[in-house]
């Protein structure tokens, strides 16, 4: 490609570009306020170099179409037509000195060569085959069948698990179904040696297979259980207090013990418990620590039931299971220490051991006989303690012997804490304040009569309390068992409707029990315990000493009033 020298002598490329609308120095003052950055050769950086900002050495040329004809056009000479537009594209390894006071061209890098086009590849068909559909199979795994009767395989699941596996092919015939039957067959045993008993128009009919499977292996029947087998195992599904807490798989979910409990209680009592008849006699199973948690008025249905079941709080349980655990540990403890050995008498001195001897010989009540004549007595020399039985061989005078008066009994000493856990213990159920709970509250009040007749009750021989009252830990009054319209004693009861005396009693020694009254004074070396005192005036002379006999210990009143006693 021929190339042209410019006025200082240089070779430039030279490209014919078409005439532009306006004159080349109107064109290229607009291109004159850009500047384009020009490389450091011997840096190698980006920076503008004294080159770029002096003007061109060169007449500003440029390049026009690729063509044969080139010319070159010196943009400075004046009253020149308008040339087409050259433009420089220096050497960048040739070194130029630019003279001073030399416009500055505008220089461009030449575009890059435009890409080849490029055929479009024609797509390839029909050079890899169509892939079959696949056959969808069952996703469960049906086991090998060898129909010899044992216990772990049951001939009508293994048809059902079968015939599952024909829905995934519609298109299986009927020889085929009974092909795959023989293919689940295990070899050598019973089930494929009938396979192979059965004739070819059987073998290729899935329904007359079907058939003669049914008389080989019929449906095992059930013994289905009567309404009164669902209701002997609803009242023998009973809780155990250890298993409240206890974290159970439930269809996959982990479940509180109480909580499977309650479900499988409900499931049993669709079956056999419609009319919701065995909802108190479960309730009475619950252990107490989850009974307590209830309220009773939710004892209609068994679905009101189950849910105040599920709602009971998991904090409250724990903490009454624990505080359970530790009454329990304190029974456990009264237990062993009754059955340590108590620690031997201390010997007695031979003085006092003699002395017993010789009292033993005495007879009371002998009659008066004959005196035989003593000795005298020394009076010199004898030790006093010689001459005590110096008349012993004498016959005694005749002496009437009158027997003490007989005390009142009272009951050995026993701790009040201690007293506490029998009453805990054998506390009895107590019934809601409702028709049903007022006749299960009779039935207690005459099973006691029937057992004990009179006898007042105490810690260990408990009394049934009337429905509608309070407990005996709360220091209710004795007379009534509440505490309204506010807080009284039993001179202050105005109750039309008392508890019986039994029942009073009753109270009297839970009162003790949980230390509210005073108890009898300890023996030497133990430990009174604290009361709280409480009136219980207003009570008649026979009650007052069935309390003091059963352990309390009345004071009077000292402050002026005189009115009345405090226990």
């Amino acid at each position: 490609m021929p190339f042209r020298r410019g006025p200082n002598g240089q070779f430039a490329k030279a490209v014919h570009i078409a005439s532009l609308p306006h004159s080349p120095r109107d064109s290229i003052s607009s291109f004159s306020e850009v500047e384009a950055p020009t490389l450091d050769i011997d840096s190698g950086s980006d920076r503008e170099s004294d080159l770029s900002h002096s003007p061109s050495p060169f007449p500003l040329q440029t390049a026009a179409d690729y063509t044969e004809e080139r010319e070159f056009i010196n943009l400075d000479t004046p009253n020149s037509s308008p040339p087409p537009l050259s433009i420089i594209f220096p050497n960048p390894n040739h070194t130029v000195n630019p003279p001073v006071n030399q416009p500055r061209p505008f220089v461009l890098f030449p575009p890059a060569a435009p890409a080849r086009p490029v055929a479009p590849v024609a797509p390839v068909q029909n050079l890899i085959p169509a892939t079959p559909a696949r056959r969808i199979m069952s996703s469960n795994r049906i086991e090998m069948f060898y129909g010899d009767g044992r216990l772990s395989e049951n001939p009508q699941d293994f048809v059902k698990m079968l015939e599952t596996s024909f829905d995934s092919d519609p298109t299986l015939t009927g020889a085929q179904k009974c092909e795959r039957f023989r293919r689940h067959c295990r070899s050598a045993l019973e089930a494929e040696e009938w396979y192979d008993e059965q004739d070819a128009a059987t073998l290729a009919d899935w329904g007359k297979l079907k058939l003669a499977f049914n008389i080989r292996w019929p449906p095992q029947p059930r013994i289905k259980p009567t309404k009164a087998d669902r209701t002997r195992e609803l009242r023998n599904l009973i809780l155990a207090e250890g298993a409240i807490l206890e974290k159970k798989d439930q269809g996959g979910v982990m479940v509180y013990g109480f909580v499977a409990w309650m479900t499988e209680a409900k499931r049993i009592a669709a079956l056999c418990d419609t009319a919701n008849a065995q909802v108190q006699s479960v309730y009475d199973t619950m252990p107490k620590v989850l009974r307590d948690l209830v309220d009773e008025n939710q004892l209609t249905t068994w679905t009101t039931f189950g849910a105040a079941v599920y709602a009971a709080p998991i904090s409250k349980l724990r903490d009454a299971i624990k505080e359970e655990e530790r009454k329990k540990a304190m029974e456990r403890r009264l237990a062993e220490l009754d059955r340590r050995p108590h620690a031997p008498a201390p010997a007695q001195s031979s003085s006092t051991a003699e002395l017993q001897r010789m009292l033993a010989g005495l007879s009371l009540g002998a009659p008066a006989g004959p005196r035989s004549p003593t000795a005298p007595a020394p009076t010199v020399g004898t030790p006093r303690a010689a001459r005590l039985f110096a008349t012993f061989g004498q016959t005694p005078a005749t002496t009437q012997y009158t027997p003490a008066p007989r005390q009142p009994y009272r009951p050995a000493y026993r701790p009040a804490h201690e007293r506490l856990v029998d009453l805990q213990r054998t506390a009895l159920i107590r019934h809601p304040n409702t028709p049903a709970g007022l006749a299960a509250y009779a039935t207690q009040v005459a099973e006691y009569v029937a057992a004990h007749g009179t006898q007042s009750p105490h810690e260990t021989r408990p009394h049934p309390l009337r429905p509608g009252t309070l407990d005996t830990s709360t220091g209710a009054c004795f007379r009534c068992g509440l505490d309204i319209p506010a807080r009284h004693s039993s001179r202050e009861c105005s109750s039309t409707n008392p508890v019986s005396d039994q029942e009073l009693r009753y109270r009297m020694v839970a009162a003790v029990c949980y230390g509210i009254i005073r108890g009898p004074a300890p023996p030497d070396g133990r430990v009174a315990q604290a009361v709280r005192m409480i009136e219980v005036t207003n009570l008649t002379d026979e009650q007052l000493a069935e309390m003091q006999a059963g352990g309390a210990t009345i004071t009077e009143l000292g402050q002026g009033n005189g009115d009345g006693l405090q226990a």
